[in-house]
């Protein structure tokens, strides 16, 4: 299903079996090309392609909309408000326009006539797309591109996000959710997967549009956890993360269950989904040591997996619960904004993994008040890394190391 829902597509489409279409490999690498090049804080995008959009989008375009009669008139209802407008104190300005605040934030664009005119893109100051879109005259062109935390996307032609005709977009830019959004938050959602990437309006035009598989499936839903409940759905799997692992026995003696690799990761990778039940972080440290899924979320919250829900028999709405610790990890734990769970933290690699290898990730847990288990870990890892001659007496020193209260 085409973004532009060219009526052509759709008919063609609901002819086709859609199993049978195969992604056009060379332009879904050229979108990557492109995400990679929008995601560059220390390159004016916006600038790189104004040759582009005098050439194709203006040209094409703009010489339709003058009096009012031409064919994208019916845009007018996508123009942005004044108040959304990021250069809006400079009515009057003519021409490209850059900004970069103190924090990092970076706005950048171009006005004609005191309008947005061409691209306009806002990175925030955690280095996220906030808005990429183009403008002709002030009206919205095309579709708008957000970046999320952990590297999904939002693609709507809804400069709020608000439309039923919407996608999530997960980090692998391959697959993704289709369906009816509100400001943002997915209302439902099907999943997809991408066949291609191209101009909106042409080949050329700098505003990428994509082109999806049918929807089908499962219906996913804005669903984030509670201090009692991780999940409506607990064995609703995510299908990004059901694509890279799955849970076996871990290789490491007495650990019970741990994560595996699937298929071939490349470093960099968001692999898996840690969610749990939002508790508030716990100031006393000693009471951690029996909290053996809890990690912290944020400066206020901890996610944990409730005991009665530990087992993939119980919940397997996410597996990130399921790695196991190294000191030696090949994953690291980030923030992640999934569409159904909310500010979560995923796991992405720091390496790269093969097909069936084990995944790790540190848990980094304070020694003072940790589980005896990764005392023992600790003290073996050190005793390799220091060439020390015993484990069991770097334990000892760890211990008492600890009684001091340093950590």
């Amino acid at each position: 299903m085409c973004w532009s829902l060219d009526t052509e597509m759709v008919e063609i489409m609901n002819k086709s079996n859609m199993m049978e279409l195969q992604p056009d490999e060379d332009r879904i690498k050229a979108l990557h090309i492109w995400i990679a090049k929008l995601c560059n804080p220390d390159v004016n995008f916006c600038v790189s392609l104004l040759d582009t959009f005098v050439t194709t989008c203006e040209s094409t375009i703009e010489q339709n909309y003058d009096g009012g009669k031409g064919k994208y008139t019916h845009l007018a209802d996508k123009k942005l408000a004044a108040a959304a407008l990021p250069f809006s104190e400079e009515p009057g300005k003519d021409g490209p326009v850059y900004s970069k605040n103190p924090d990092g934030s970076i706005i950048e664009g171009s006005y004609k006539k005191g309008v947005p005119h061409g691209y306009f893109r806002h990175i925030n100051a955690y280095g996220d797309i906030e808005l990429f879109c183009c403008f002709i005259r002030g009206v919205i062109h095309g579709p708008c591109w957000k970046g999320l935390p952990g590297g999904g996307f939002l693609v709507s032609e809804s400069w709020t996000f608000t439309s039923d005709d919407m996608v999530f977009l997960y980090p692998d830019c391959r697959t993704a959710l289709y369906g009816s959004f509100y400001k943002g938050q997915m209302v439902s959602g099907q999943l997809c997967r991408i066949l291609s990437g191209t101009g909106h309006c042409s080949y050329f035009c700098g505003v990428f549009k994509l082109a999806v598989t049918q929807p089908d499936g499962e219906v996913y839903s804005y669903d984030p956890s509670t201090a009692t409940r991780i999940s409506s759905q607990p064995f609703l799997p995510d299908p990004y993360e059901a694509e890279f692992v799955e849970v076996r026995a871990s290789t490491i003696p007495k650990a019970g269950e741990g994560l595996f690799a699937k298929v071939n990761i490349d470093c960099g990778t968001v692999i898996s989904f840690y969610n749990g039940v939002r508790v508030p972080c716990i100031e006393d440290s000693n009471d951690l040591a029996d909290d053996n899924y809890r990690i912290a979320l944020d400066e206020d919250l901890d996610l944990d997996i409730p005991s009665d829900m530990t087992s993939i028999k119980e919940y397997n709405a996410s597996l990130g619960h399921k790695i196991c610790h190294s000191f030696t990890p090949n994953t690291e734990f980030e923030t992640f904004y999934h569409p159904r769970f909310g500010i979560i933290k995923c796991l992405i690699s720091v390496k790269e993994i093969e097909e069936g290898e084990e995944i790790f990730v540190n848990y980094q847990y304070s020694l003072s008040c940790s589980p005896d288990w990764y005392k023992v870990s600790w003290a073996k890892h050190q005793k390799l890394v220091r060439r020390l001659p015993d484990w069991k007496l770097t334990l000892l020193l760890t211990d008492a190391f600890s009684a001091t209260g340093n950590r």
